[in-house]
């Protein structure tokens, strides 16, 4: 289990990374579409 547990932390850190880049870019969306509404 203490030999699988790296490569997990690693998988899970890289999951993380993935979904915050997802976060980011959804939330720059979500921005530019306001700004067009309130125009």
């Amino acid at each position: 289990m203490l030999i699988l547990l790296p490569p997990l932390l690693v998988n899970i850190g890289a999951w993380i990374d993935f979904l915050l880049a997802l976060d980011r870019d959804y939330l720059q969306m979500a921005i530019e579409y306001v700004n067009e509404l309130e125009i």
